[in-house]
């Protein structure tokens, strides 16, 4: 029976407020308003095609994958934006943005292939064959390659220059998420339950285990030294130790809802974690210092992926529903 402790949502603290002179006590100064507090906003809705995964580029430019419309869609970050679209192989998956703003790279599931587009525009600029299940996606430490993996158990390493398969490894399980922590190295769930460190170098085994409740995406702390989980059967975030793989925590939703936790993003600061929730339907926030979580809101869909924007006032969730949720 493990004796970890496990966290669960708290009352506020009440700070006393002193004297600041003989005379009497100073007025109290209001508190200021959070940065980010994990509260809904105005969604970005008319968006068919049950939105599964997004990206925001560095200049707040948001791209959403559309599953059944084979479409990608650039939209936001103003509500009035105009959109731009591109049509892509069937079923795209998953999305990402380079760090210098530049390119938007899409997997796309049933047909198997990566595709690049022009950020700036939207527009598709090439294609490449990945294979069968082409799923997750994670840049590299130096951003000249993208990782790939398949619900095959499979990874590979892409050139983003030349889109040419530069190397690849079989993992086994269906690979559901895939983080890089900031020296290169990578994690891989499965939802088998397996949770694998590789060398990007090689992409050799570093370490693995195993952890009960379906693994669905993955995250790691700003610094590294923590590995946080969404399982969307246990109802939990589990804590893994960022090097060793050991169990550090875990964080349950029950005071605040049920929870599904199906997509994690992590906050620019490193100190918001955000979870979609799958069923039911929703979007809860935690606080990475205390591992507590602090807010969760329901919404009608189906909530999967997760994306911050640069400056970490808002968030997005995918929502098969048809809409994006804005979360601020």
């Amino acid at each position: 029976m493990s004796m970890l402790p496990s966290h669960f949502v708290r009352g506020a603290a009440v700070a006393a407020i002193a004297c600041a002179t003989a005379v009497g006590c100073s007025t109290p100064t209001a508190p200021s308003t959070p940065a980010f507090t994990g509260r809904l906003d105005t969604p970005h809705e008319n968006l068919p095609g049950r939105p599964f995964a997004v990206a925001v580029a560095p200049n707040g430019s948001i791209f959403v994958t559309q599953q059944d419309n084979q479409r990608v869609t650039r939209v936001g970050p103003a509500l009035d934006a105009p959109r731009d679209h591109a049509d892509v192989s069937v079923d795209p998956g998953d999305v990402l943005v380079t760090p210098d703003g530049a390119t938007a790279i899409v997997s796309t599931f049933y047909g198997g292939k990566l595709h690049f587009l022009d950020a700036a525009t939207g527009a598709q600029t090439d294609s490449t064959i990945i294979g069968p299940n082409a799923y997750r996606l994670a840049l590299s430490a130096d951003a000249a390659s993208v990782f790939v993996t398949t619900v095959n158990g499979q990874v590979y390493r892409v050139s983003i220059a030349t889109g040419e398969k530069a190397d690849s490894v079989v993992l086994g399980g269906a690979i559901q998420g895939i983080a890089r922590r900031a020296d290169g190295r990578l994690a891989v769930s499965a939802t088998n339950g397996t949770i694998t460190l590789l060398d990007p170098a090689s992409l050799d085994t570093i370490r693995t285990r195993a952890v009960l409740g379906g693994a669905q995406d993955l995250v790691f702390s700003k610094d590294g030294t923590r590995l946080f989980i969404a399982q969307e059967g246990a109802g939990r975030v589990k804590v893994l130790d960022g090097q060793t793989l050991a169990d550090v925590d875990d964080v349950y939703f029950d005071a605040l809802g049920a929870v599904s936790p199906f997509g994690l993003a992590l906050s620019p600061d490193g100190a918001t974690l955000l979870v979609a929730s799958s069923d039911p339907a929703g979007v809860a926030a935690v606080r990475v210092s205390s591992l507590t979580a602090f807010h969760l809101e329901g919404f009608v869909g189906l909530g999967r992926r997760v994306a911050f924007a640069p400056d970490g006032r808002r968030a997005y969730v995918a929502n098969e529903a048809g809409r994006l949720e804005v979360v601020r």
